[in-house]
């Protein structure tokens, strides 16, 4: 059965495991692409990623639910990747 990105956010809320690594393998290659296309790293760009799923992952199974699991498509992952991979280039950047 293949879950909307709602449910899976929704089992991932309920420590499913199975539910974040049918998130990932839905998206880690999509959200490679895109953060790759901004740090220009591999190394780096695989630990923004992995980084992503893993805070997805921690904000998902607290109490306070964060306000971006009322979207819907990629959002709830796009939105933390785009913050991570902006943050990693300006650290780069600054050494």
């Amino acid at each position: 059965m293949q879950y909307s990105e709602v449910e899976l956010l929704q089992r991932i809320g309920q420590k499913d495991q199975s539910a974040l690594s049918a998130l990932y393998d839905r998206y880690h290659k999509i959200l490679f692409s895109f953060a790759y296309r901004i740090l220009l790293s591999r190394e780096e760009t695989e630990e923004v990623v992995a980084d992503v799923f893993v805070g997805a992952r921690l904000r998902l199974t607290t109490r306070k639910k964060p306000k971006w699991t009322l979207g819907c498509s990629c959002l709830p992952v796009a939105v933390p990747l785009t913050v991570c991979a902006a943050s990693q280039k300006e650290k780069k950047n600054r050494k």
